[in-house]
C-alpha cells in the first residue's frame, strides 16, 4: 500500500461522516458510515511494519481492503446524518462491496399514514409516495424498541386487525386501546394522543 494512503489514514478527522474506498484505477469499492471517521477507517488497517489490511477482518473485507489505493470522506454533523448520506450514496453509486444495502434493502423507518381515521405508527423499509404520510429515520438500530415503547405508553390502535374486527378486544380491557373499533373514541381525540406519541420520536430527552 502506498504512502499517500498511509498519510490519509493518519490524518483522518474524528468527526462523524461517510468514507469511500477506491482502487488503483479509481473504481469505487465501498462506502461506509462512521461515528468517528478516524476510529472506524483505521480499524480496517494495521500500521506495523507498514500499512496493510487488519488481520481480524473477514475474508471478503480483507480482500476489499487489499484493493484500496486511496480514500475520500465527507464530514457531517451527526451519526444520523452519516447513516442517511451513506444509504443515499450506496443506492446511487452501487459500490462493488456494498452487497448488503443494494437493491431495495435499506434501514428501517418509522412512519404513520395520517390519511387513516385512526392511524397506527409502524415500521417500513420502503418509502411510499403519498400525501400525509410522515417518516422518521432511517434508524440503524432501536426502531422496534421505540415502537414498543410508544404502544406501551399510549392507548393507540395496537394491531392492524383491531379496527377491522369491529369489536373491542383484550387491549381495551388492559387499557392500552380506547376502542375506536366500537366508536368509543372520537377521531379528533385519538389524533391528539397520536400527536403526543409522534412528538416523543423527535425528542431524545423525553
Amino acid at each position: 500500500m502506498n504512502k499517500e494512503l498511509e498519510s490519509s489514514l493518519r490524518n483522518l478527522p474524528k468527526d462523524s461522516g461517510v468514507y469511500q474506498y477506491f482502487d488503483a484505477n479509481s473504481n469505487l469499492l465501498y462506502i461506509g458510515k462512521a461515528k468517528s471517521l478516524k476510529n472506524r477507517v483505521k480499524s480496517y488497517f494495521r500500521f506495523t511494519p507498514e500499512v496493510s489490511p487488519a488481520p481480524n477482518l473477514s475474508p471478503r473485507i480483507y480482500n476489499m481492503v487489499s484493493e484500496v489505493a486511496h480514500i475520500k470522506y465527507i464530514v457531517v454533523n451527526s451519526e444520523q446524518d452519516s447513516l442517511i448520506l451513506e444509504n443515499s450514496l450506496i443506492k446511487q453509486l452501487k459500490p462493488k462491496y456494498n452487497i448488503l444495502l443494494r437493491d431495495d434493502k435499506t434501514y428501517p423507518y418509522i412512519f404513520v399514514d395520517l390519511n387513516e381515521e385512526f392511524p397506527r405508527i409502524e415500521i417500513t423499509r420502503k418509502i411510499l409516495k403519498g400525501k400525509n404520510i410522515i417518516y422518521y429515520g432511517p434508524f440503524s438500530s432501536g426502531a422496534r424498541d421505540i415502537l414498543d415503547t410508544i404502544y406501551e405508553t399510549f392507548p393507540l390502535v395496537q394491531k392492524k386487525s383491531c379496527i377491522r374486527g369491529k369489536k373491542r378486544c383484550l387491549f381495551f380491557q388492559l387499557q392500552k386501546c380506547l376502542g375506536p373499533c366500537e366508536g368509543r373514541v372520537e377521531s379528533s381525540t385519538y389524533r391528539e394522543i397520536l400527536d403526543r406519541a409522534l412528538r416523543l420520536i423527535n425528542s431524545k430527552k423525553d
